[in-house]
């Protein structure tokens, strides 16, 4: 199911496969229609806050769907033209809860404060986003 309803407790339940990685650095980067060098470098700025992303088993990398959820939180704001530093690559991966995944309200927004300004992100949309992206990649192994 691409769009899952939410539960009665307002929250979309986390996926098993959702931490599995999956997908690698240019898979990520077309999905969130961001050139490879900015996701590396988000990627390289939330290592060097000391936080493991991606699966360095084998020959390259892989980023599961919560690395790319974090991610795409970022992307949101890459698109409304929102400086990305280091402070907001680690509050976006500290909203999607890593090192583990947090359950994401069915209407959930990630406000990120900035030289006395917000900006809301639609998490949920993200979330949802993610999950049909990978649902439609991979096919059943993440239905």
């Amino acid at each position: 199911m691409a769009n899952p309803s939410p539960p009665s407790g307002g929250c979309f339940t986390v996926p098993a496969w959702w931490t599995k990685p999956t997908f690698n650095l240019s898979e990520v980067s077309q999905f969130l229609g961001m050139p490879i060098s900015t996701v590396s470098y988000w990627l390289t700025l939330a290592r060097a806050a000391g936080l493991e992303v991606g699966d360095h088993s084998g020959n390259r990398t892989s980023y599961s769907c919560h690395t790319v959820f974090a991610l795409s939180l970022l992307a949101k704001l890459r698109i409304r033209r929102v400086r990305i530093n280091a402070d907001v690559v680690v509050a976006a991966f500290g909203f999607a809860g890593l090192p583990g995944p947090r359950p994401v309200p069915c209407n959930g927004d990630w406000v990120v404060f900035d030289d006395d300004a917000s900006l809301t992100v639609p998490a949920w949309l993200c979330w949802t986003a993610v999950r049909a992206w990978a649902t439609k990649t991979h096919g059943t192994a993440h239905a």
